[in-house]
This record gives structure tokens, C-alpha cells and sequence, in this order.
């Protein structure tokens, strides 16, 4: 067993856990249908990652994760289609921040499964936060972005 592992999947399930909750309340109380299927999405994501994480732990750990109580990131209760800018922006610097402490625990990680584990985590936080960086351009009306364009082609 590595402590520093077990240290470092004790902060990012239940992270995993509070980002899939906030995705599900974000995804009902939206009102634009596209936005309501990206946070469908990311609330799928999510709980893969959050799987991949608990079988880590319980190859580092030898035990299940138990889950404990997870900080519920605050919704206003009128968290309308109104608030979307504060309700995307909240989103994107979380899979930032997410992204961050994956690319960290990659770089420190010295098995190679768990460090392949930690650089996909990583990548999927990278492109969980270019999709709501998109969204939130496109519901500006900003024009496509590489990415944006590279994406609606492939459909």
C-alpha cells in the first residue's frame, strides 16, 4: 500500500462524487435542451472516473471505498436558465482545478497503471472543460472554435 495514493484517491472520489452531483442538478434545472444533455454527459463522465478511482483504491487500500459525506457545491435556489453564465463558469473551473490535481498526481505517480490512470483522468478533465468553454461561447454567440469545428465535423 502507498499512503500517498490512498491520500490522493481519499480527495479525488469524493470530488468525482460532488462534480457528478452538480452536474445532475445542473442538467435538471436547465432549460436549453443542448445544455441539459452536456451536463447529462459530464454527469456520466463523472461516475466513470469515479469508478476507475475506486478501483484504484481498493488495489492501493486492500479495502471498498467508503464513501462518506461529500461537500455539496451550493446551487441558488433559483438557479434558473438565467444564472448560466455563473452555473457553466462554476463548472469550468472545476474540471480545471480537476484536471490540475490529475496532471499533478501523474507526474509524481511512479507505477505506470496508476500514472496511465491519472493522465486519462486528466485528458477527460481537459476535455470536459473545453466542451463548457464552447457552450459558453456558443451561448455568447462567439463564433466556432477549432475544437468546436474539429467536433461537428467528426458528427
Amino acid at each position: 500500500m502507498n499512503p500517498k495514493i490512498v491520500a490522493a484517491l481519499e480527495l479525488a472520489i469524493p470530488a468525482e462524487i460532488a462534480a457528478a452531483d452538480l452536474y445532475v442538478r445542473l442538467a435538471d434545472k436547465a432549460t436549453n435542451e443542448d445544455t441539459r444533455k452536456l451536463f447529462q454527459s459530464l454527469t456520466a463522465d463523472e461516475r466513470r472516473h469515479r469508478q476507475l478511482l475506486e478501483a484504484r483504491y481498493q488495489t492501493e487500500a486492500g479495502r471498498a471505498y467508503a464513501a462518506g459525506p461529500v461537500r455539496q457545491l451550493r446551487l441558488p435556489a433559483d438557479a434558473s436558465e438565467m444564472l448560466w453564465p455563473a452555473a457553466l463558469t462554476l463548472a469550468i473551473n472545476g474540471e480545471a482545478d480537476a484536471h490540475e490535481a490529475y496532471v499533478k498526481s501523474a507526474s509524481s505517480e511512479t507505477d505506470p497503471g496508476a500514472r496511465a490512470m491519472y493522465e486519462i483522468l486528466a485528458e477527460d478533465e481537459a476535455g470536459h472543460r473545453r466542451l463548457l468553454e464552447a457552450e459558453y461561447a456558443a451561448r455568447l454567440g462567439q463564433p466556432f472554435s477549432d475544437y468546436e469545428l474539429e467536433s461537428w465535423v467528426r458528427e
